[in-house]
């Protein structure tokens, strides 16, 4: 699973947020979200999770999911995976993106 940081970048400036303002908020350096935006560091799960609440996102929306999750999410829950965040366990999604990030750092 891969974080999309496009669409974590586009939310920041739509919000009209700066990266020193992201960056303090997730007690970071601007230097180390701008790696992190671009692509050049991985998020940890505590400080993705900020961010998304942070920016307003749909954690759904942050991630690519592989063909595999895919299937499996869309078969857990009913309906338009996308648009039904309210409906999905929070708490499963938090567990497989740790999970992921976790086999991603090794």
């Amino acid at each position: 699973m891969k974080v999309k940081e496009k669409i974590i970048r586009e939310a920041r400036v739509k919000k009209e947020y700066s990266q020193e303002y992201v960056a303090s908020v997730l007690d970071i350096s601007q230097s180390q979200y701008s790696k992190l935006e671009n692509g050049e560091a991985s998020f940890d799960i505590d400080k993705l999770s900020i961010l998304i609440d942070l920016l307003e996102l749909n954690p759904l929306d942050v991630f690519e999911f592989t063909d595999k999750q895919q299937i499996f999410l869309n078969s857990s829950y009913s309906g338009n995976i996308n648009s039904n965040i309210n409906n999905i366990d929070v708490e499963f999604i938090k567990k497989l993106i740790h999970e992921e990030l976790n086999k991603n750092n090794q």
